[in-house]
């Protein structure tokens, strides 16, 4: 009886997103003179069979060195190779692209819908609260302390929206799920410029810049239309990007 064949081991598969599209599978050979050639650079989104999610290759070990000795001999970005999207094996989130204006705005308006809601929900618990203290301390000889409570709580009815808002944002895109129920639904996320999850303060900031390009007539949301990685001023001032994937 014969005995079978010695398996060959297995020659990794790398994919790689190049101007919103997927490209690959490449083996190292390849994926080696792309990085000579500077398609591939430090910030650029890497995916290999057993990785959970997509990563910046500056930050995979395999690739560090060579994609600092390519930065250090200036190569610049060649065009790209093998265009198209690929669909990928067992990767969680695979980027497809930037989240561009119209599908950010529909994404907003589910947050606007989701906020408004629970604002409905906390105003009347807040209103029932101040009719009680209302009632309770109407005619008393307490009345003045009776006053001074209803107007902490009327302060709180006009702060809670906003920190809500903020604990909304922030929190949800700062998760494990980098981002807030209407990205999610849209099959969007917020990550750093290097593909990364955000931090809470990363995300705060965010949030505050979200209140800047509102203030100035909506013109930071309109940026997303026009910049190269449709980022909003809010993105730009706290150093994020809005991917779109497939689950």
């Amino acid at each position: 009886m014969s005995e079978p064949a010695s398996q060959q081991p297995s020659v990794p598969e790398w994919y790689y997103v190049f101007r919103g599209q997927r490209q690959g599978p490449l083996g190292e050979e390849q994926f080696e003179a792309l990085i000579a050639g500077g398609q591939i650079r430090s910030d650029t989104l890497v995916w290999v069979e057993g990785m959970t999610e997509w990563l910046a290759a500056g930050s995979v070990a395999r690739w560090a060195q060579q994609i600092e000795n390519a930065a250090r001999a200036g190569v610049t970005e060649a065009p790209p190779v093998a265009p198209g999207p690929i669909m990928l094996p067992g990767a969680e989130f695979v980027p497809t692209g930037y989240g561009g204006f119209w599908i950010r705005v529909v994404a907003y308006i589910i947050d606007v819908i989701v906020l408004s809601v629970g604002e409905v929900v906390i105003s009347s618990i807040m209103g029932i609260t101040m009719g009680v203290f209302g009632a309770g301390f109407r005619g008393s000889a307490a009345s003045g302390l009776g006053e001074l409570s209803l107007l902490m709580i009327s302060c709180v009815m006009y702060i809670l929206p906003l920190m809500g808002a903020w604990a909304y944002f922030a929190l949800m895109e700062s998760s494990r799920h980098q981002g807030t129920l209407g990205k999610m639904a849209m099959g969007m996320r917020v990550t750093t410029l290097r593909g990364e999850r955000i931090s809470l303060g990363r995300a705060t900031g965010r949030f505050a810049g979200r209140i800047i390009s509102g203030l100035i007539l909506g013109i930071g949301y309109i940026m997303v239309a026009f910049t190269e990685k449709k980022q909003g001023l809010h993105d730009l001032i706290a150093g994020t990007l809005v991917i779109k994937g497939n689950r």
